[in-house]
């Protein structure tokens, strides 16, 4: 019987990032008995960004004490790994302990994981500052991008813009575990209702069918818009306010009960 691959993650992502891209493929290996992949870091109720990084690097939320116990971890997940994946990092926190896995484990492979596109976020998106051309992040992601030994992605265009830096990439399309999904209980409701989900960088997105809602909540009394947070960062864009027939929900739920917000 052949050897099991060992696989360690190292997420920089928040709960609801990590669980798409990371979490819900180490389940899913771990349930087919295909490897041992292991993700230390995952917090199923995370909304920010992972502390991690903040906390390994100088500034206010340095923090000595938790460094003490998050580098032997991450030294013994190593030492274990025949291959380390690690989402893509935002500060120099991040950046220091990709650069000191390279040196410390030169003979065990270092992905880089991402799926968004940092070399042309438009103007109007709230994440424009942090990717400008100029801005430190984009920097520190591009050295990553370099430095590994590969790159995965989730879908051929990205795998298309990264080759610039890296030609060893793979596509890993996002997925859903159906095992979550399943299991939501649909509640019976009247007429009918499309639904909305995302975050407020679509706002530019929205703009484009706002007035089509409008008219059609208008001339069909029978269909209902439901939005779930977004698509602004005030919430519902000013000519969709106060239309009965649009339902917006904003409120924030772990990653696990987000099926069963949807429902």
């Amino acid at each position: 019987m052949s050897k099991k691959l060992n696989v360690l993650f190292i997420p920089s992502m928040n709960s609801s990032v990590m669980w798409w891209r990371v979490q819900s493929f180490v389940e899913s290996t771990y349930r087919q008995c295909i490897a041992n992949f292991v993700n230390p870091l995952w917090f199923k109720d995370l909304n920010g960004g992972q502390e991690w990084q903040a906390k390994i690097t100088d500034g206010p939320s340095y923090d000595p004490i938790y460094i003490r116990q998050f580098v032997p971890m991450i030294d013994s997940g190593c030492l274990q790994a025949d291959a380390i994946v690690m989402q893509w990092v935002h500060e120099e926190g991040g950046v220091e302990l990709f650069d000191s896995i390279k040196t410390r484990f030169p003979n065990v492979p270092l992905f880089m994981e991402i799926d968004d596109n940092l070399m042309s976020v438009p103007v109007y998106n709230q994440s424009f500052g942090a990717y400008d051309p100029r801005a430190e992040s984009r920097a520190r992601a591009i050295h990553q991008m370099r430095e590994s030994d590969g790159m995965i992605v989730s879908t051929p265009f990205l795998k298309e813009i990264y080759s610039e830096f890296n030609k060893n990439i793979w596509v890993v399309p996002n997925s859903i575990d159906f095992k979550l999904w399943d299991r939501v209980k649909r509640r019976p409701r009247s007429g009918i209702r499309i639904g909305w989900a995302g975050g407020a960088s679509h706002s530019d997105d929205m703009a484009l069918i706002e007035g089509a809602i409008n008219r059609i909540t208008k001339r069909h009394k029978e269909v209902k818009f439901v939005f779930i947070n977004g698509p602004t960062n005030t919430g519902l864009p000013d000519s969709l306010k106060g239309n009965p027939g649009v339902e917006h929900h904003a409120r924030w739920e772990p990653i696990l009960k987000y099926p069963s917000l949807l429902g």
